[in-house]
């Protein structure tokens, strides 16, 4: 992992006793356990869908060890002149997940997050989407570090 626990708790160690080389491993085993919810129906003529997810690391022994996940969307970019707005909170403890398997975009791609994510996209023709996604984010917030982190991503897809 790079000397680098993307989020997640390490403990540093020497390789030799004389190479004053210092290394980092993980603090903790990562043993996940979770579960997914989706709800999906119509709002009228749009369809709508509210999702939630929640992990725990039986892992960690420091109680930084839950990661959850709310949001709702509704529409779907997909025909010309559709559109899409979707909303997710989400907040991962330093411990919760492996840091190297999380969303690379959401609080920098580290475990420690909490925070929304705003997207909006639009088909202008068929097979044709323009996204725009709004990441308002904490990073460290276990810690006396906190940071704001925010992006803004856009997107143009084809599809054929």
């Amino acid at each position: 992992f790079g000397n680098t626990g993307n989020g997640n708790t390490t403990v540093a160690f020497t390789t030799a006793p004389c190479s004053g080389t210092n290394n980092a491993s993980l603090a903790y085993d990562y043993k996940i356990s979770g579960f997914q919810a989706q709800y999906d129906t119509m709002f009228g003529l749009l369809p709508f869908s509210a999702f939630g997810e929640y992990a725990k690391n039986d892992g960690a022994k420091n109680g930084l060890d839950t990661a959850y996940a709310l949001g709702a969307s509704l529409g779907k970019a997909a025909n010309a002149k559709s559109w899409e707005v979707s909303y997710l909170y989400q907040s991962i403890d330093k411990d919760a997940l492996f840091g190297m398997f999380t969303d690379s975009d959401f609080a920098d791609g580290r475990t420690d997050g909490k925070g929304s994510v705003f997207k909006f996209g639009y088909a202008p023709v068929k097979n044709w989407t323009v996204n725009a996604t709004y990441f308002m984010n904490k990073r460290n917030f276990n810690s006396a570090t906190q940071l704001d982190y925010k992006r803004l991503q856009l997107d143009f897809n084809v599809k054929y």
